[in-house]
């Protein structure tokens, strides 16, 4: 074996000399290679430089204008949604406060000789059907300025045309002198491409009109129109203006590499836009729309719009690289010159290898001189090191054992020093290795290091507030709450070993009984929950979780592992208490539980053990009872299991819309057994969208000879609730089909008054949480109150739930409630009862 003198000389030979010779040979080979190459990879890269440029440019100019164009979809859309629901129910909206007077041949608001937002034409008589609607149009005319203002980029106007009568524009307008009083407006293009022959899907539909002779007078691109319905009548058009002027400032503003342009085409390649007028005119010899709107503008006459021929820029040696907008006819073109791009490739390839040769060159001989002056320094420095090395070799071994390190006594100072330095090491590596620095406390791995030699009593406190004081008043906030509840700890448990877990958790191992630990545990838990700590002014509650592991490990479960476990629960079920490891040992069996009400789960359902029990509905009005509301029950022997017990089972693995088709035919069948009464059934919309539920009722309607009128859909809210487009269409084709509707746990869940008021909902009931307590707290009496009020205002019918004793009932009926529902009528019955009890209830 070679000495360290010997091994770092070669190592030093090894490792710098060959290797820089072997680099620098093969710096000249690769440079003369690489000149060969140069030009064509250059071209190739910038060729994909322009590509992946205008790539990206496009499809960010894309987004925006796509952007553009969506948002204003978006906003006619919602616009659409209301307007249409304004006229469908013109009684549930009014605006007293419009003033309309004849003017020159038209009834408008506004004042005299200044500009009007609602106004008629070929009117000679104002009727109260022409008033309603003026009036229905006074309300729009806010939201149809929020659509301009908020698409201010894009669109300049927007109107509502009610036939040729009624009319709403905005902004507003001078109408006696921009408009004819005998003006029909159905005879416009705008109008009738919107009416049910041309449009009979009633879409939103983009015009597009820079084609006209008169449009590039206004810079109209085009006009997105909305066809109006008053239920099923077609009664108007709701449309909004958009203009090139807007639109050609995302142009202007782009930023193109290699001196290039852009365009903006139709599906034809006619010119809309150009971010360069000059040069697109210069290489295409066709003038945009945009331009011949600016020539109009100023009294220039515009020309003819004309394709772009993109063979064209083949033929100049031009790049053009072409981008499509989602969701409209429109596609951006851009072009460069070849010349841009590749220009100064060849100059710039000359300078690279004339620099390439000088940075070898310099290069190299900077590296032999450098390891010249290397190799003499060492040379000397192996001289030094050999020595040294040899002894610290003999008692390396040693280093992280609690004994301290001993080498030889010397005369040499350098070893003196040596030994002291490597204690001191030896010392902070053992600190470093077993204790935590912010707490002085041992750390996680000495905790596993002393619970492998002897197992004890183990115990976890948690710091549940530490992440409050750390994340709102900083770090060393949180490092004094977890000083405070050490402090604590050592005050109050004595005979024990301390240890940092983690960051808000101290580990804590003492030798006493069970019964002893208890009592300790729960001493030491008051003491920290009744200290409060200052720091810099802040006083500081401890709020603190305790989960305990005895030792025990049959189970398999590390020590640690348990009292991780025991934690868990204490944070979820006692928190400012604790847990034993040996008490929370059973969650396995909640486990098995879930599985085993799975699996009886599955068997009801295969075997028909899911059964229908029914609760009554009590009308106030007429004092019977003329409904019933379906619940699942599970059928177990000759016992019925509530739902309660099943249900998130069921749930977990997917049964629930199973057991949703199970209580759709027994309803049906008690309402074919019961043609005068009413039975209502639980379901939710995801019921309808996911296991197309409405299709399954269809066909049962077809089968049974059953009255839709005394089936009632109740639905539960959820997060689909909020889908206000997909809830009306939903409710609108079940009623459609003559069956009821409620809304079920109103008050609770994802609905609110503004929901349901656009929603032709028959029943609303209202969750029990509010009624139960209704007798004597004064908050559910103002929430059921506004409830019933606004029921009665949409016409729906409104049902208590948890009615569960006289003073409830009586107080519901005072509060003009219509139907109640709960223990205090019936518990729920099986079918076979069902007939018993209405002929008592007679």
């Amino acid at each position: 074996m070679k000495s360290i003198y010997k091994t770092i000389l070669s190592k030093f030979f090894s490792a710098s000399l060959i290797p820089i010779f072997f680099i620098e040979i093969s710096l000249i080979l690769a440079l003369f290679w690489m000149n060969e190459r140069h030009t064509s990879a250059t071209k190739e890269s910038l060729e994909s430089i322009s590509s992946e440029s205008f790539s990206e440019i496009a499809e960010h100019t894309a987004q925006q204008i796509q952007q553009q164009f969506i948002q204003v979809q978006h906003e006619i859309s919602q616009l659409t949604l209301l307007a249409n629901r304004m006229f469908a129910y013109p009684g549930r909206y009014s605006f007293k406060e419009l003033k309309l007077y004849y003017d020159q041949g038209f009834y408008r608001d506004g004042k005299k000789k200044g500009l009007s937002s609602v106004y008629t034409t070929n009117l000679n008589k104002l009727k109260a059907e022409d008033s309603k609607r003026l009036e229905l149009l006074s309300l729009l005319q806010p939201h149809l300025e929020h659509v301009v203002k908020a698409n201010e980029k894009l669109i300049q106007s927007a109107w509502i045309n009610l036939s040729k009568y009624q009319s709403l524009f905005y902004p507003p307008i001078d109408v006696p002198n921009e408009l004819s009083s005998d003006l029909d407006v159905t005879k416009q293009r705008f109008y009738f491409e919107a009416d049910p022959s041309h449009n009979p899907k009633r879409e939103i539909r983009f015009l597009p009109l820079y084609g006209e002779s008169w449009a590039a007078y206004f810079g109209q691109m085009g006009a997105y129109l909305s066809p109006l319905y008053a239920g099923d009548r077609f009664i108007g058009v709701i449309g909004v203006s958009v203009t090139v002027n807007k639109g050609a400032e995302t142009f202007m503003q782009m930023k193109l590499p290699f001196n290039a342009y852009a365009m903006l085409v139709d599906e034809q390649n006619r010119l809309l836009l150009s971010s360069d007028e000059k040069r697109s005119f210069k290489d295409v010899q066709v003038r945009s729309f945009y331009q011949n709107y600016r020539d109009v503008s100023q009294g220039r006459e515009g020309a003819p719009l004309m394709p772009v021929d993109t063979k064209m820029f083949a033929q100049r040696d031009k790049l053009i690289f072409s981008k499509a907008i989602e969701g409209t006819s429109f596609s951006i073109l851009f072009c460069a010159d070849y010349d841009d791009i590749y220009g100064p490739l060849e100059q710039m390839s000359q300078k690279t290898r004339l620099i390439g040769l000088y940075i070898i060159g310099a290069i190299t001989l900077f590296y032999l001189l450098y390891f010249l002056y290397m190799f003499k320094s060492v040379r000397s420095l192996a001289r030094k090191i050999s020595d040294p090395v040899r002894r610290i070799v003999s008692f390396s071994s040693k280093l992280g054992e609690d004994e301290p390190l001993i080498v030889e006594t010397s005369e040499v100072k350098e070893l003196r020093l040596l030994n002291d330095n490597l204690n001191q090491t030896h010392e902070r590596l053992i600190r470093l290795v077993n204790y935590d620095e912010a707490t002085g406390l041992f750390n996680h791995r000495k905790l596993q290091l002393d619970i492998a030699k002897k197992r004890r009593i183990l115990i976890f406190f948690k710091l549940t507030n530490f992440d409050h004081y750390n994340n709102i008043f900083g770090h060393h906030i949180g490092e004094a709450a977890l000083a405070g509840m050490i402090e604590i700890l050592k005050r109050s448990v004595t005979q024990a070993k301390f240890y940092r877990e983690n960051r808000d958790t101290v580990a804590v191992r003492l030798d006493i009984e069970q019964e002893s630990m208890k009592a300790l545990l729960k001493e030491v838990l008051e003491s920290i929950t009744g200290e409060t700590i200052s720091c810099e002014g802040i006083d500081i509650s401890l709020t603190v979780a305790a989960g305990v592991a005895l030792g025990s490990c049959e189970d398999g479960i590390d020590l640690i592992g348990q009292a991780h476990i025991a934690l868990s629960e204490a944070l979820q079920h006692a928190v400012g208490g604790f847990v034993i490891y040996d008490e929370v040992h059973n969650v396995t069996k909640r486990y098995e539980e879930n599985l085993q009400w799975s699996r009886e789960v599955k068997e009801a359902l295969r075997e028909g053990r899911m059964v229908a029990f029914f609760q009554p509905i009590l009308n106030y009005h007429s004092g019977r009872v003329e409904k019933f509301e379906s619940l699942v029950r599970m059928k177990r022997d000759d016992a019925f299991i509530a739902p309660y017990r099943f249900l998130s089972a069921a749930a977990s693995i997917g049964k629930l819309h199973e057991i949703t088709l199970t209580m759709v035919d027994q309803v049906f069948e008690r309402a074919r057994h019961f043609p005068d009464i009413e039975f209502s059934i639980n379901t939710s919309f995801e019921d309808f969208e996911q296991m197309r539920l409405i299709e399954v009722v269809k066909k049962k309607l077809a089968d049974c000879s059953v009255c839709a009128g005394n089936i009632i859909f109740e639905i539960l809210e959820t997060q689909t609730f909020e889908d206000e487009a997909t809830v009306s269409r939903l409710i609108t084709e079940l009623k459609a089909m003559g069956f009821k509707v409620a809304i079920d746990d109103f008050g609770t869940g994802h609905s609110n008054f503004a929901h349901i008021s656009m929603m032709d909902v028959d029943y609303v009931k209202i969750d029990g949480r509010f009624i139960k307590d209704l007798e004597h707290d004064e908050l559910s009496f103002k929430t059921v109150n506004t409830i019933v009020s606004f029921a009665q205002q949409i016409g729906a019918k409104t049902i208590a739930e948890y009615v569960h004793n006289e003073a409830v009932f009586k107080k519901c009926q005072m509060m003009g409630i219509d139907y109640a529902q709960g223990y205090y009528l019936s518990e729920p019955l099986p079918q076979e009862a069902l007939e018993g009890f209405l002929k008592e209830r007679e």
